[in-house]
């Protein structure tokens, strides 16, 4: 068996030089692997020099591009430019500066811009170089001069410097006349295509030789289609030769022609112009030229037709108003007044209740039945026949060729029968009827005025006479109609100048148990000088309600009552004042509101008023009637019932209206001591009066047997010309201030 030995052993020759190589190759590993990461080192840094050279070739790129288009803008500029530097030389110059100076532009280029200005300019722009020259550099500097060149033509120069740079960039404008000239040319096409207004200009032959653009709008056609052709192709053919020779000799003799006409568009269309001419002459070749502005006056001609319509037309039914009326009326009379011209005549309609309608149903109700019967009215005459409505429920026939009664009274006779018939409105029927006066010419007027006058008078006449009828005026009762008239001018008079005329009376109403006592005060009108003018209060009354005018006068009344009713706060005298209403002031729904408001203005209390009305009134529209006594009573006022027991009223239609007290009429109590059935009648209306809360007066009380028989049956108050008569404010004021009646 070997033995083996355990100390070290020397290596041999062999195994050291094996060693050696494996240190070689680890070294060289690690060097290939720190060159591997130089390398790769390396290639990122040649990686960003070639992005740093790619970005930095863009960039020249778009340098070079903004370069180019400074210089394109530089040398399309409308204005001439120059690039200067600080000592005047020219470093670049665009067209438009070599055009102005006169010069090649590589000659302006080598050149300085005082060699080609005047000694003058000179002056101006040496300083301004010396100044920039020792001054800071300034990027906001703007400087502005006023030079010209070596031949005297003058130009605006603005300075100022180049971005970056210590270049100065000069602006030029031409002041020259020639310059201005071109300006004022462009100013003038620019202006020219910019007016709303149609221009034609053409040749003395009447050649179109230039449009604008609002030509083409207007007509549709373009200036290739017109240009060179006559302006006759735009006539309509509306206008005949007279009227083209008329507008040509104005055109000669004054130069200019302005008119309204009708031309034709492209596509056929007449229209209506308003076309203005005027002649020019070139003041070098002494040529004549035409100048032609228009516009379209369509939508202008509409607003008119509008107008006229408003102005001539009732707009609710169609029919011609008072004005075309008016017009028509002097037309025939002028056709009329020829020896061979036949007469006419004319109706005057008027709807018999139809204010029933507007007060019970509405306006708009009542609109509809006024249509209507415009309608039917004009149904009922022949085509040459005018229906005209003049106002409210009033109509106006004009009848050419019609002079006699037999073809009237068919004419009347038709209208009456079918504005009878019953009209038919929102599930309502409404049975009117009419009231138609006529009058013919020359018989009954020779003026329009007469004429209407005369048929409304004959329409007032088949109104008194029953409605539902016609009358033909009669010439024997001009003289009533003459005094309507005059009462009617004395009302407006009266209604103008209320202070002046109108004058309260008032009289007493007395206690019935104690006619010592007064219980309240009625008010009466009186009129100044009405006895002048030959009119009663009575007739006075009946004019204002005939023409409507209650309204105002019911006003002006209450007004004078208030300054009594204030006076007699003054003199601490509180009695109560009984205020008459007609129908006509109690129909319109604003009342209440306009007698508070002059209460108010008068500084009187309203509940302190007492508001009479007559039976028959109150029977007017009833359900008006209930609205505005009921207004009242919540007002604090009370209402009396006059002249009961001379009307229509039922119990039923008694009870449904808000009232206080009645009052009997004269005529029962004239009976008293006299008429047995004069004193069961009031007998039976004091009963039915407490049966109902109902206070009662007795007024027309003249003799002391019928104030004690009064008094025993139980009335509440006396009115008569046994107490006192009626008398003026001033005179009353005293009595009530010198005795005493138990106020």
């Amino acid at each position: 068996m070997p033995e083996f030995s355990t100390e070290a052993q020397e290596p041999t020759g062999a195994e050291t030089e094996g060693r050696q190589r494996q240190d070689e190759i680890a070294q060289l590993n690690q060097l290939i692997e720190t060159l591997q990461q130089q390398l790769a080192r390396q290639n990122r840094q040649i990686g960003q020099l070639e992005d740093e050279l790619v970005d930095l070739r863009y960039d020249q790129q778009n340098d070079r591009q903004r370069l180019r288009l400074l210089e394109e803008a530089f040398q399309r500029a409308p204005l001439a430019q120059l690039q200067l530097d600080l000592q005047g030389h020219i470093v670049a110059c665009n067209e438009k500066a070599a055009v102005f100076f006169q010069r090649q532009p590589e000659v302006l280029e080598r050149t300085k811009l005082q060699s080609l200005l005047s000694r003058k300019a000179l002056h101006h722009l040496l300083p301004v170089l010396r100044q920039l020259n020792e001054s800071p550099h300034n990027p906001a500097t703007v400087i502005k001069l006023l030079l010209e060149r070596q031949d005297a033509t003058p130009f605006l120069l603005l300075l100022a410097y180049l971005p970056h740079s210590d270049l100065l960039l000069a602006l030029i404008q031409d002041l020259s006349l020639t310059a201005i000239a071109e300006q004022s040319d462009e100013l003038a096409r620019f202006a020219l295509e910019q007016l709303r207004e149609g221009v034609m200009i053409t040749d003395r032959n009447g050649i179109i030789l230039r449009i604008n653009h609002a030509f083409s709008e207007i007509t549709g056609y373009r200036a290739e289609e017109v240009c060179g052709h006559s302006a006759t192709l735009l006539h309509s053919g509306r206008q005949d030769g007279s009227f083209y020779d008329k507008m040509w000799q104005s055109l000669r003799h004054h130069g200019w022609w302005a008119g309204e006409l009708y031309n034709r568009r492209k596509n056929g269309e007449i229209y209506p112009q308003w076309l203005q001419i005027c002649r020019i002459e070139e003041p070098l070749t002494r040529q004549l030229f035409y100048v032609g502005t228009f516009s379209d006056i369509s939508d202008r001609k509409q607003q008119q037709q509008t107008l006229d319509r408003l102005a001539y037309y009732d707009p609710l039914t169609g029919l011609p108003n008072r004005c075309f009326l008016e017009q028509a009326l002097r037309n025939q009379l002028a056709r009329a007044s020829s020896q061979d011209a036949s007469g006419f005549c004319l109706l005057f309609i008027d709807l018999d209740r139809f204010k029933e309608v507007n007060d019970r149903f509405g306006h708009q109700e009542g609109d509809l039945v006024l249509k209507e019967a415009a309608q039917r009215i004009t149904a009922c005459v022949r085509d040459s026949d005018l229906v005209a409505r003049i106002g409210g429920d009033e109509f106006v026939v004009l009848l050419p060729r019609l002079h006699n009664r037999d073809p009237l009274n068919k004419v009347t006779s038709q209208l009456l029968k079918t504005l009878q018939h019953p009209f038919e409105i929102n599930d309502h029927r409404h049975h009117l009827g009419a009231s138609i006066g006529a009058a013919f010419y020359p018989q009954h007027g020779q003026t329009q005025e007469d004429l209407l006058r005369r048929a409304d008078a004959a329409m007032y006449r088949a109104k008194e006479a029953g409605r539902n009828r016609w009358r033909l005026f009669d010439p024997a009762e001009e003289s009533h109609f003459l005094l309507l008239d005059d009462h009617k001018k004395f009302v407006w008079r009266v209604l103008e100048e209320p202070e002046r005329f109108i004058h309260m009376h008032f009289q007493h109403i007395r206690c019935g148990r104690d006619a010592q006592r007064l219980f309240a005060l009625e008010a009466l009108l009186r009129l100044h000088q009405q006895q002048q003018e030959g009119i009663n209060t009575q007739d006075f009354i009946l004019a204002v309600e005939k023409n409507h005018l209650m309204e105002p006068l019911g006003e002006a009344i209450f007004a004078a009552i208030c300054l009594f009713a204030r006076q007699l706060d003054d003199a601490d005298i509180d009695l109560p004042l009984c205020v008459n209403l007609s129908a006509q002031q109690i129909q319109n729904a604003q009342m209440v509101e306009r007698l508070q408001q002059i209460a108010r203005q008068q500084g009187v209390q309203f509940e302190r008023c007492y508001f009479e009305i007559t039976e028959t009134a109150a029977m007017d529209n009833m359900a008006r009637m209930r609205d505005s006594l009921g207004q009242l009573r919540d007002c604090g006022c009370r209402i009396l019932l006059d002249d009961f027991g001379t009307g229509y009223a039922s119990l039923l239609q008694l009870r449904d209206l808000p009232i206080d007290l009645i009052k009997l009429d004269k005529s029962f109590v004239a009976g008293i001591g006299k008429d047995r059935a004069s004193e069961v009648v009031i007998e039976a209306m004091l009963a039915m009066s407490r049966a109902m809360q109902l206070g009662v007066v007795a007024e027309g009380v003249e003799q002391p047997h019928q104030a004690d028989w009064l008094r025993a049956a139980g009335v509440d108050a006396l009115q008569g010309y046994l107490f006192n008569r009626p008398c003026d404010g001033q005179t009353l004021l005293k009595e009530l201030k010198s005795h005493d009646l138990g106020i």
